[in-house]
């Protein structure tokens, strides 16, 4: 990975990968599914849920 981690990490958040394989709907799917996980873990880590 030669690229700045910074510029890799938006790539990420953004749900796609910095290699371009085309899988483009699949890993919207599982970036909504992670934020789901992440956000209920930060919920029931507070006590919220």
């Amino acid at each position: 990975m030669s690229e700045h981690p910074a510029r890799a990490l938006v790539f990420l958040l953004r749900g796609q990968s910095w290699r371009a394989c085309g899988r483009a709907p699949m890993n919207g799917i599982i970036y909504i599914v992670g934020l789901v996980v992440v956000v209920l873990a930060i919920l029931s880590f507070l006590g919220l849920r």
